[in-house]
């Protein structure tokens, strides 16, 4: 016990004898009037053993107490153990990781013709080793918007890259304004097959979106359509992320099998 608590606690212990003996002195000798004055006796008393009990409380309390959490030292107690080499449980991501585009356009020669190409933004991103392996070359950017997509089909367009297949997933980043639609349309006038597919996205703009696609997919002869939108809804097993449209495992191979399907059908 520290020093300074050990002197509080004499000074009172002084001061109770002194209560005592004058109490006792004063007593008359009447013997019906000592109740009273050992009652108040008993009463100093009582209250000097309270307070003496109570800093020999705050005495334990500071030098043998249970630091909480939010203390600087360590919690040191013989019946408590304290784990720090707990391994970290990392929560399951929401939204797809980032993946690599195995054959970005940017590695393709001037001239050269890509038989089978893919322009799309994360969801397609989120497929693309499964569509390399169909063997499509995969150009999906994350945040890709619809006008940037253009960009990229007319850059292709004047290098000769376009083949036999252009698949197009735009939409889900923003708004497709109908003259891009059109420039999209006619960039890809010499191309064979174009399939493009539906944004399946809680957007404002979803629907106006997709209504354009369909309005493409029934103008142009050479685009057919990959209802994304109202098909995603069948993929069987655990799909997507929580945020509901990026791809987990099993949907990233039934999104890669549906847009090779509609390729070979056609």
């Amino acid at each position: 016990m520290p020093t300074d608590l050990n002197e509080r606690l004499a000074n009172y212990r002084c001061g109770l004898d002194d209560a005592i003996a004058s109490d006792l002195a004063s007593r008359p000798a009447n013997s019906d009037h000592r109740q009273p004055h050992r009652r108040r006796v008993f009463a100093v008393a009582s209250a000097m053993v309270i307070v003496a009990a109570g800093i020999g409380a705050l005495a334990w309390a500071n030098t043998d107490r249970l630091t909480s959490p939010s203390d600087t030292g360590p919690i040191e107690h013989p019946q408590i153990t304290i784990i720090d080499s707990a391994v970290p449980v990392e929560p399951e991501p929401t939204t797809a990781p980032a993946s690599v585009v195995p054959a970005p356009l940017e590695t393709s020669p001037p001239g050269a013709v890509i038989d089978r190409l893919a322009i799309g933004d994360s969801v397609m991103l989120g497929a693309a080793i499964e569509l390399v392996d169909f063997g499509f070359v995969v150009d999906a950017v994350e945040s890709r918007t619809f006008v940037d997509g253009l960009e990229t089909i007319q850059t292709v367009n004047t290098q000769t890259w376009l083949g036999d297949v252009v698949v197009v997933h735009l939409g889900s980043n923003g708004p497709i304004d109908d003259s891009d639609m059109t420039q999209m349309m006619d960039a890809l006038a010499e191309v064979p097959q174009v399939l493009l597919v539906t944004i399946d996205m809680p957007r404002d703009w979803t629907m106006g979106n997709n209504r354009l696609i369909y309005d493409a997919a029934t103008t142009y002869p050479n685009v057919s359509l990959v209802d994304w939108a109202e098909v995603s809804g069948s993929c069987p097993g655990n799909c997507f992320y929580e945020d509901g449209f990026h791809l987990r495992p099993d949907g990233k191979a039934y999104y890669a099998d549906l847009i090779n399907a509609a390729i070979e059908d056609n």
